[in-house]
């Protein structure tokens, strides 16, 4: 009965919103607007993309030319020429293949990297957020790779081909979804691990670093201008980390994200300025690593947005179960 009085009090006001809600989206500037992030999302975010790999070839040459690293960067002769034919979106399969490898690549020796020398070498294991932003440009560049027509045809018609040639059209929409929402879904889970990490690592080192800690046989204090020294973006990403694994709300959640990245890195990792006193000499370097790190995650994050999160999500859950 009480049930039956909420109901009936809300009622008219759920209606109401309906209302609305249709007045919004028959709106004809609204409709434009729709129509005009579906075309310049997805040229955004590839722009946001390859910014991450045009700095990715200049820090690798920097490090081996100017701060005297020992090994020729070989991977980064053919990495600007493969970006530029990306942002231009030409043979994006081909040349987008070869950013993915270079982001896998990059992902597996440095976690490689570390792993021995902890296990074989008794050190710390030391893992740090740059480290895992690479883990979550590579689900960005996936994300790139599928929204490309040619990957969409691709799955399609192994779609077709699976279901049998016998089968009706909805089997093979069925299969068809289900093997994006799994790249999707592969896809999520990359960019989300630089959330969590940042949640539970770089929040705990940022307390105890305030307070001077061992860290590599020293002690630490960071210095004033020091972009790590970032509390808001960290909690931010952290809090909206669980509902982004999970699928809930996910494409608010998706632009949140985006926009805090973007701020981060507008507001801490300003790599134009001079250093400030106490930071080393190639503390800019490093800063535009994370600059044009965050910047191309928040171009991933956009796109998911545009293109949506697949099935396996709460979101979905809950829409079939309404």
């Amino acid at each position: 009965l009480e049930m039956e009085k909420v109901t009936q009090v809300l009622k008219p006001h759920i209606q109401k919103a309906q209302q609305v809600y249709t007045k919004i989206a028959t709106n004809p500037r609204y409709v434009k607007g729709q129509e005009a992030a579906a075309v310049y999302v997805p040229i955004v975010a590839r722009v946001f993309i390859c910014l991450y790999f045009i700095n990715l070839f200049v820090t690798e040459l920097e490090y081996y030319f100017k701060y005297q690293v020992p090994g020729f960067p070989f991977t980064a002769i053919p990495l600007l020429p493969c970006t530029i034919l990306v942002l231009v979106n030409y043979q994006l399969p081909i040349f987008g293949s070869y950013l993915a490898f270079v982001a896998l690549k990059d992902s597996i020796s440095i976690t490689t990297s570390q792993i021995s020398k902890w296990w074989f070498h008794g050190q710390a294991l030391y893992i740090n957020e740059l480290m895992v932003k690479k883990f979550s440009i590579l689900g960005c560049i996936l994300l790139l790779m599928i929204n490309d027509p040619y990957f969409k045809k691709k799955i399609g018609d192994s779609a077709q081909a699976l279901v049998g040639l016998l089968s009706d059209a909805e089997g093979s929409k069925e299969r068809k979804s289900r093997q994006l929402s799994v790249i999707l879904l592969i896809a999520r889970l990359l960019i989300s691990s630089l959330f969590l990490f940042v949640g539970y690592g770089e929040i705990q080192r940022q307390i105890q670093w305030t307070r001077g800690v061992m860290h590599h046989g020293h002690v630490h204090h960071r210095p004033a201008g020091d972009g790590h020294d970032s509390m808001w973006p960290k909690l931010t990403q952290f809090a909206f980390a669980l509902p982004f694994i999970i699928g809930y709300k996910t494409r608010h959640v998706a632009v949140a994200l985006g926009v805090s990245l973007m701020l981060e890195a507008l507001i801490y990792w300003q790599f134009w300025g001079t250093p400030a006193d106490g930071l080393p000499f190639w503390y800019n370097t490093h800063a535009r690593d994370h600059f044009t790190v965050n910047i191309g995650v928040a171009g991933g994050l956009f796109l998911l947005q545009k293109m949506g999160a697949g099935r396996y999500t709460v979101d979905e859950y809950l829409k079939k179960k309404n």
